[in-house]
């Protein structure tokens, strides 16, 4: 899953995200981490997991 984000430049909007020079893409600071990201990554975790339960019933 890539994140796409209202900023992104029109140029870059609607192609995909590998277009992006590696540099950019492969920045330390746009790299995961659990410390900086983990609150998000738990919340989309736990919706997901509702919204599994509520279709799969």
């Amino acid at each position: 899953m890539h994140a796409r984000y209202v900023w992104e430049p029109p140029e870059r909007v609607g192609r995909p995200v590998w277009c992006y020079p590696d540099a950019e893409r492969s920045a330390a600071e746009h790299a995961y981490s659990d410390t900086k990201h983990g609150k998000l990554r738990s919340v989309i975790t736990q919706e997901l997991r509702r919204l599994m339960s509520t279709a799969y019933r």
